[in-house]
């Protein structure tokens, strides 16, 4: 079974991993953050339920070398590295007006 990256109540949790026969976490943002308006803060709810899937997955997928330290740092045993995408080699950096600084985003309206 996978299960994307929600962290649901640990009743919940425990409810899925005693019916997966196998279960992998599968992550692509820092899950341990809340947001609320333009302020983002370490939450404690989410790094609890985080590191419990962490420690309990068989397996954590996720998409960047910062992301695995952050589940290995949370209990992970097994995490996998899938990269983004998006072929950084195929596309080339545009000079930018200004102080030279560029910024990509790849992602949706609500993330």
């Amino acid at each position: 079974m996978i299960y994307q990256k929600r962290l649901i109540p640990g009743w919940q949790f425990g409810m899925l991993r005693r019916s997966a026969r196998r279960l992998f976490y599968d992550f692509d943002d820092p899950m341990i953050y809340a947001r609320k308006g333009a302020v983002v803060r370490l939450s404690n709810t989410r790094v609890s339920r985080f590191r419990r899937i962490c420690s309990e997955a068989d397996g954590v997928v996720t998409s960047n070398p910062n992301l695995v330290d952050m589940a290995h740092d949370h209990g992970a045993h097994r995490v996998e590295l899938i990269p983004t995408s998006v072929k950084l080699d195929r596309w080339k950096v545009r000079e930018a007006p200004g102080d030279g600084r560029t910024l990509g985003w790849v992602g949706s309206t609500g993330n």
